[in-house]
């Protein structure tokens, strides 16, 4: 079921405590997104985006061999909402569901997600 469900995975944030993108951060010789990316993936799903504002740069470049898209959040300083406007604005129409994860959740365990109604994710 998780494979007809995009992933939204939001990255555009400044990480200014961090002092370099969260999402980049060093997990089991990868990075926190590139093990979100993965798990998602080994759980069956297939359709990436990443919503990027403040590292572009960076995440594009990190991702460059990864079947991912990217949404711009030129309007990333107004906080979370934002991202998750713009992703719903660009993918909502196309799917019936979504899931948005920030990138600073690590990594997805899906299988502890199952679809308990058609528009509704539901942890067990």
């Amino acid at each position: 079921m998780i494979n007809n469900i995009p992933l939204i995975i939001l990255a555009a944030g400044k990480s200014s405590r961090m002092g370099h993108p969260k999402g980049l951060t060093p997990i089991n010789n990868s990075s926190i997104i590139k093990e979100q990316i993965n798990s998602f993936r080994t759980a069956g799903g297939k359709d990436v985006h990443i919503v990027l504002g403040h590292h572009i740069e960076e995440y594009t470049e990190h991702l460059k061999n990864f079947d991912v898209s990217f949404i711009i959040n030129k309007h990333y300083k107004r906080g979370q909402f934002s991202s998750v406007k713009m992703a719903v604005d660009n993918l909502g129409n196309q799917h019936e569901n979504l899931l948005i994860a920030p990138v600073d959740l690590l990594p997805l365990n899906l299988s502890l997600i199952h679809i308990s109604e058609p528009t509704r994710l539901v942890p067990i």
